[in-house]
């Protein structure tokens, strides 16, 4: 594994991506800083992490011959092994808040961002990106963030922790491209969503609030909600979103 160790940068995925561009980089190439200023989320929401506290890394996955269809099953790996890892260190009750947050309980313990770059139906390379509150302690306005020293107190070692993801990572993604869609990856993923077969409330992006239950995602990654009334309704990742109370 080619291990890029930064000092500080705004952010491993856009160094990482600016890299590729500009020289020949490896397949798993990973980044790691113990600074980063300008982290992004889901929703285009901003990552806030406190300098040498937390977890900041990207990793490089160069598919060969993977299907632009098949781009969920990346994010389906990639979080799955990340709960793999994180349950090895008895952090309780993982899950993943759709479509790819980390949970324990409810509470919000990492964040992770893939982009992806197309060629053709094809996809030429992936960009995984993950944000993991490990050390930190104080998260102002922000009451459903919480780290590992939190949800279970005990010495981390974020290197240590970073190559283990990275390992994960690469264990599970390196078949996607050899293997055909394996409907296990996909219940594996919908076993540990965030809400699955509970009552939770969600507004759409046009302001209906609604309650309904968890049931799946689609094959593109859409995510299943099932109202009272039996409807079955599917949502993209901006058009709806989970409301929790403060």
């Amino acid at each position: 594994m080619n291990w890029i160790k930064l000092d500080a940068t705004p952010s491993t995925n856009a160094y990482l991506k600016n890299l590729l561009e500009e020289v020949p980089v490896s397949e798993d190439t990973l980044v790691t800083t113990i600074a980063q200023t300008q982290g992004r989320g889901q929703r285009g929401t901003n990552w806030l992490s406190e300098k040498g506290k937390n977890l900041t890394m990207s990793y490089l996955h160069l598919p060969s011959g993977l299907g632009i269809d098949r781009q969920f099953e990346i994010n389906m790996v990639v979080s799955l092994a990340v709960l793999e890892v994180l349950r090895s260190l008895g952090i309780p009750d993982l899950s993943v808040k759709w479509p790819n947050d980390i949970l324990s309980s409810s509470f919000k313990i990492g964040g992770i961002l893939i982009e992806n770059q197309l060629k053709g139906r094809l996809i030429s390379s992936a960009v995984v990106g993950l944000g993991l509150n490990v050390l930190q302690q104080d998260f102002p306005d922000l009451p459903y963030a919480r780290s590992l020293v939190q949800c279970k107190p005990q010495d981390y070692n974020l290197e240590s922790l970073a190559q283990s993801i990275a390992k994960a990572w690469q264990r599970g993604l390196e078949p996607l491209s050899r293997l055909p869609k394996q409907a296990i990856l996909q219940q594996k993923y919908e076993g540990a969503l965030y809400g699955l077969e509970l009552w939770k409330t969600y507004q759409t992006m046009d302001g209906r609030v609604f309650k309904a239950q968890v049931k799946g995602v689609q094959p593109d990654g859409r995510l299943i909600l099932c109202k009272s009334s039996g409807e079955l309704m599917s949502f993209a990742l901006k058009e709806i979103q989970l409301i929790r109370k403060a």
